[in-house]
C-alpha cells in the first residue's frame, strides 16, 4: 500500500477491525465503516489520520491523541462511545461507535441556501444538545466543546441529536486561557481572544439555533451580527426568540449562567414527528477531521489583542502589506461529500494576452474524474467558471457546486482540478489542497488543510477551512502556480 492510499475493503486493521468502505474524507485522512471481528462483527467508525514528519503534523498527532483522552472517560447517550485508539503503519486511528444518520450541515446543504427547520424540531434538538453540554461542563475540570455548529451535530436514525468530532474540545485550564480555535460565524467574541468559557458553547448553540430557525448562514455574514429571530422568521414564538438572542449576547456574563439555566428557559416543544434526515452514507458522522483556526479580525468593540502580523507569501509571490484587508475571509465550511460532480479539464491554449477575454473551451486533453468509487469519470458538464495558469497556458474548467483542487496520485483520490499536470510547483500541491464552492451566483475558495497553504494575492494566506469570496480575475496561489479565477 502506497502512502496516502485508502485501506482496501477487507483489510484487517489491528488484527480486529475489518474495513468495509470509505464513508468520509477529511483534510488529513478518512473515515471508514468497518466491522469489529471480536464483537459479533458490530459496525464501527474508524477515523484515520495520515501525517508526515513536520511540526504541523506532530501537532496534529497531539490533537488526535487529545481527542482520544477527552472521549475515553465520557459516557453519555448524546456522545459516540470511543472504542479504541492505536497507530499502525505510520497512521493513527480512532475507533468509535458507528451512528447511522446525518449531520445537520449536510441536511441544510442538501436543501439549499435559506432552508429552515420547524421550531418544534429545533427546540427538541437544542434540549438534547444542552443536556450534553451540561454533562461536559460538569466534568472536573469542565470540558468546553468549542466548535458547536450544524456540521458537528449528528442526527441519528431515531432523530436524536448527538455531538460528534471532539478534536478541539478542551478541559478548562486555570484562568480559562486557550487557543484561538473554533468556527467563524458560530464562535463567540471571547474565543477569538483565546479565552475558554463554558458559556461560549451556549453562544455557539444560539448561533446554530438562529441559523436553523431563520435560514441565515452566519458563516457568510459579518461576525457577531445576528438580527432578531422574528425579524427574519415571524412564525417563531417570542419565548424561543428570547432564549436564542439571550445566548447570543456578546458578553459572556450576560448569557444564561449555565447549560441547565438555558435548558430551563427553552420552551418545551409539542410532540411531533422528527424531521427526516438523509442516510448515513449521504452525510456520515465524523466525516471531517478538521481543526479550524479563527481569523483574527474582531469588531472594534472587543479588539483587545494586538493586531495580527501579516502572513508571508511564498518566495515567488509579493509580500502582503500589513494593512491588507481581510474582511472577505469570514466564513468556514467543514469538508463534506460533494453534492454534485464537477469536471475539471486542463486545456492547452495559446499563450495568454492581457487583458484576458472570456476564454473559449478547446479540445479536452485530459479528464479528471471525481466519481472514482467505480473507477469511471463523470459525463462532461458545461463549465461555469475557470482557473487559468498563465505561465503554462493551461485552463481548468469548473462546473457544479463544488470542485476539489489537488494532485491526482492514485485511483482513490477525489480530485476535480488536477494541478499535478503543472510543470512547475506541482510537487508543492497537496492531494486535497483546496476547494471551490458555488453558492448562488457567488464562488468561494477555501484551503483543506494543505501542507503549503493557499494564498490570495494582495490578501495573504487563507486559514484552514477559511472561505474567501472570489471575484472575476482574483489571483490564487497554490503550490508554485498563480491561477487567475474567471467567471463564465
Amino acid at each position: 500500500m502506497k502512502a496516502g492510499d485508502a485501506l482496501a475493503a477487507g483489510h484487517l486493521l489491528d488484527g480486529r477491525y475489518r474495513i468495509g468502505k470509505v464513508i468520509g474524507v477529511g483534510g488529513m485522512g478518512r473515515v471508514y465503516l468497518a466491522n469489529d471481528s471480536r464483537l459479533a462483527n458490530r459496525p464501527v467508525a474508524v477515523k484515520e489520520m495520515m501525517v508526515g514528519q513536520g511540526l504541523q503534523e506532530q501537532k496534529a498527532v497531539e490533537d488526535f491523541a487529545r481527542e482520544a483522552r477527552v472521549l475515553a472517560p465520557l459516557s453519555h447517550p448524546g456522545i459516540p462511545n470511543l472504542i479504541d485508539y492505536f497507530a499502525e503503519n505510520g497512521r493513527h486511528y480512532l475507533v468509535m461507535e458507528y451512528i447511522a444518520g446525518g449531520d445537520l450541515q449536510g441536511w441544510l446543504d442538501q436543501r439549499g441556501a435559506g432552508s429552515r427547520v420547524p421550531e418544534a424540531q429545533v427546540l427538541r434538538w437544542a434540549r438534547e444538545i444542552l443536556d450534553v453540554l451540561a454533562f461536559l461542563h460538569s466534568q472536573t475540570p469542565p470540558i468546553v466543546y468549542r466548535d458547536l455548529k450544524p456540521g458537528n451535530i449528528m442526527i441519528d436514525q431515531h432523530g436524536r441529536a448527538m455531538l460528534i468530532d471532539f478534536g478541539i474540545a478542551r478541559f478548562l485550564p486555570p484562568g480559562g486561557r486557550g487557543t484561538q480555535i473554533g468556527s467563524v460565524g458560530y464562535a463567540p467574541p471571547e474565543q477569538y481572544l483565546g479565552k475558554l468559557e463554558p458559556r461560549s458553547d451556549l453562544y455557539s448553540l444560539g448561533a446554530t439555533m438562529h441559523h436553523l430557525l431563520t435560514g441565515r448562514d452566519p458563516q457568510l455574514e459579518p461576525p457577531f451580527s445576528f438580527p432578531s429571530v422574528r425579524q427574519l422568521a415571524p412564525e417563531v414564538s417570542p419565548q424561543t426568540e428570547k432564549v436564542v438572542m439571550w445566548a447570543l449576547e456578546q458578553q459572556a456574563d450576560k448569557r444564561p449562567a449555565s447549560a441547565l439555566a438555558m435548558l430551563e428557559a427553552i420552551p418545551t416543544p409539542a410532540a411531533d414527528d422528527p424531521l427526516p434526515m438523509a442516510s448515513a452514507e449521504a452525510h456520515p458522522s465524523l466525516s471531517t477531521m478538521s481543526t479550524q483556526v479563527l481569523a483574527r479580525p474582531a469588531p472594534a468593540a472587543i479588539r483587545t489583542a494586538p493586531p495580527a502580523k501579516p502572513v508571508p507569501l511564498p518566495a515567488a509571490v509579493p509580500t502582503v502589506s500589513p494593512t491588507a484587508k481581510t474582511a472577505d475571509l469570514k466564513g468556514q465550511l467543514k469538508p463534506k461529500p460533494r453534492q454534485a460532480v464537477s469536471a475539471a479539464r486542463p486545456i492547452s491554449s495559446p499563450a495568454p494576452r492581457p487583458p484576458i477575454s472570456k476564454p473559449q473551451m478547446g479540445p479536452l486533453s485530459r479528464l479528471v474524474g471525481a466519481a472514482r468509487s467505480n473507477g469511471s469519470a463523470p459525463a462532461p458538464t458545461v463549465p461555469t467558471a475557470s482557473l487559468i495558469c498563465k505561465n503554462e497556458a493551461l485552463k481548468f474548467g469548473v462546473s457544479g457546486v463544488k470542485a476539489i483542487i489537488g494532485r491526482h496520485t492514485g485511483p482513490a483520490d477525489e480530485v476535480d482540478i488536477d494541478l499535478g499536470v503543472l510543470k512547475v510547483g506541482a510537487d508543492r500541491v497537496s492531494r486535497r489542497h483546496a476547494e471551490i464552492i458555488k453558492r448562488g451566483e457567488d464562488y468561494y475558495i477555501r484551503d483543506l488543510g494543505s501542507r503549503n497553504g493557499t494564498f490570495i494575492l494582495g490578501q495573504g494566506r487563507l486559514g484552514r477551512d477559511q472561505l474567501y469570496k472570489l471575484e472575476d480575475r482574483s489571483q490564487v496561489v497554490i503550490g508554485g502556480a498563480t491561477l487567475e479565477f474567471r467567471r463564465g
